[in-house]
C-alpha cells in the first residue's frame, strides 16, 4: 500500500477552550481542575474566533477539500463545527489528538501545578523534541502518530488536499516533520487559537507553506549546510545564535528566537 502525503494539508489549531483560558489566569471551580482535558468546551471568544477562522480560510480558498479531519477532543470538535464550512463532511481521527501529558496537572493543589509547570517549562526547554511528562508523550511521538495517521489514511483515501482540526504541539510537530530545518520550539512554527498553517506536498520534497498570519503562498527552503558549516554548528552552542532553522524566506533562517507562542500552562500546551 503506497503511503503517500496529501497534496495539500490544512492544519488548524482549535479555538480558545476552558483550558486555555484557565491557564490564561481565568478562575475555574474546582470540578474543572479535575476533569478530563478531552471534555474542555470551547469559550464564547473561541466561537468567534472559530467562525473568523472559517471566514479567512474561505477568502483564502482553502475551504474545499478531499477530506476533513478532527480530533476527537471536544474543543477540537467544536472549532470545525464553528469554522462554518459548507462542504465539509467531518471524520473523526483519533491519531490527531492533543499530546498526553499525563495526570499530574489533573489536581485542586494550585501549588501543586504550579510545581509541575514549573518543572515542565525547565525540562522542555532543555529537550523540546523528545521531553515527555510523567505518563505522557514527547512532542515527537505525538507528532510521528499522526503523521503515520495521515499517511495510512492518505494511502487507503487517495485524497489530494485535507483539512484537520487539531492541537498546538501536534502542529508544530507536523510541521517539523514536514519542513526540514523548522525547528519545534520556533517562534515561526508556534499557532495561536485558531489559526492555521498549510502546507502543499510537490514532488522530490518541494515544499509550499501558507499561514493565517502570512495569507499567502512561499516556497520553503530548508537548510543546507557545507562541510565547514556542518562541523562548526556541531561544535557551537546550539541554544546560542549559532542556531538556524530554515525559512521561507531564507535559506539559513533567523537566529534561534524564544517561543512567544507558548501557552500559560506546560510550553506549548493545546
Amino acid at each position: 500500500m503506497p503511503l503517500d502525503l496529501p497534496r495539500r494539508l490544512v492544519l488548524v489549531r482549535h479555538a480558545e477552550s476552558e483550558g486555555n483560558a484557565a491557564n490564561g489566569g481565568v478562575a475555574m471551580p474546582d470540578e474543572f481542575w479535575l476533569r478530563h482535558v478531552a471534555h474542555h468546551d470551547l469559550t464564547g471568544r473561541g466561537v468567534e474566533q472559530a467562525m473568523r477562522c472559517g471566514e479567512l480560510l474561505r477568502e483564502l480558498g482553502l475551504d474545499r477539500h478531499d477530506a476533513y479531519l478532527v480530533s476527537p477532543m471536544r474543543r477540537a470538535l467544536l472549532t470545525a463545527g464553528h469554522l462554518g464550512l459548507s462542504h465539509a463532511r467531518w471524520q473523526v481521527a483519533p491519531w490527531l489528538a492533543e499530546r498526553a501529558w499525563g495526570a499530574d496537572l489533573r489536581t485542586v493543589d494550585a501549588a501543586r501545578r504550579a510545581t509541575v509547570l514549573a518543572d515542565a517549562e525547565a525540562r522542555s526547554a532543555e529537550d523540546p523534541w523528545f521531553w515527555a511528562p510523567p505518563g505522557g508523550e514527547p512532542i515527537a511521538g505525538a507528532a510521528s502518530r499522526a503523521l503515520l495517521g495521515l499517511l495510512v489514511w492518505a494511502g487507503t483515501g487517495g485524497c489530494g488536499s485535507v483539512v484537520a482540526v487539531t492541537h498546538g504541539e501536534v502542529v508544530r510537530g507536523l510541521r517539523s516533520l514536514l519542513l526540514p530545518g523548522l525547528a519545534v520550539d520556533a517562534a515561526d512554527n508556534a499557532l495561536g487559537n485558531a489559526q492555521f498553517a498549510a502546507v502543499d506536498c510537490g514532488p522530490g520534497g518541494r515544499r509550499r507553506v501558507l499561514t493565517s498570519a502570512s495569507r499567502e503562498w512561499s516556497d520553503w527552503v530548508p537548510v543546507a549546510m557545507t562541510n565547514a558549516e556542518l562541523i562548526r554548528f556541531a561544535t557551537a552552542d546550539t541554544r546560542g545564535n549559532d542556531w538556524h532553522e530554515g525559512s521561507p524566506s531564507d535559506p539559513r533562517g533567523p537566529a534561534r528566537p524564544d517561543d512567544v507562542e507558548r501557552d500559560a500552562a506546560y510550553p506549548g500546551r493545546p
